[in-house]
């Protein structure tokens, strides 16, 4: 990989922008966006959703081993489209279903005490057509063994979970123009 310092940038603008032309242009972009230039992964979802669960119910090992699972997913979801056209969290959250149900740590049932406390704390649905779909696309990049995931989880979700109606459909939830032109295909 190539670094793109200041005097490479110099170099490629051939001498027409000085250093200081492009930090002040570099500042003024930032400023500009007051500074919000960091977004958020669904990995950082997916970590900031485990650190809600207490040590006593998921150990730093559990916890480890299910976030590596959860990259695995992730990366699945970099060579699917679908994904692209979804909100990061709702990314992360079905990356970690995924995960949590493929656990062979932990039971079922501390799979489902998890995940009521993850569902209850994060105020998010589960069972929502687009978090089931999600799932269901990400469970099909899996063994034929592993898709009945999603409908497992979205039952655990139903069966008490306080959860809001968060739109995690492409054509409520986002205006990117991946979603556009899929909604406009369907059409």
């Amino acid at each position: 990989p190539v670094v793109l310092g200041l005097d490479m940038l110099v170099q490629i603008c051939r001498g027409t922008y000085s250093e200081s032309d492009i930090t002040s242009m570099e500042n003024d972009i930032l400023s500009a966006l007051d500074w919000r230039v960091s977004g958020h992964t669904p990995m950082n979802f997916a970590r900031h959703l485990l650190e809600l669960v207490p040590e006593e119910e998921l150990s730093a090992g559990e916890s480890s081993s299910l976030l590596e699972e959860c990259q695995r997913n992730v990366n699945r979801t970099a060579t699917d489209i679908h994904f692209s056209c979804l909100p990061p969290s709702v990314v992360g959250i079905s990356c970690l279903a995924i995960s949590l149900e493929n656990c062979h740590v932990l039971s079922h049932s501390e799979k489902q005490v998890i995940w009521m406390r993850l569902s209850k704390s994060g105020h998010f649905n589960l069972s929502s057509r687009g978090a089931v779909e999600s799932q269901q696309r990400l469970a099909s990049h899996m063994s034929p063994r592993k898709l009945n995931v999603a409908s497992k989880l979205a039952s655990v979700s139903q069966s008490g979970a306080a959860v809001s109606a968060y739109g995690v459909d492409c054509g409520s939830s986002s205006a990117s123009p991946i979603c556009v032109t899929q909604t406009a295909r369907q059409a």
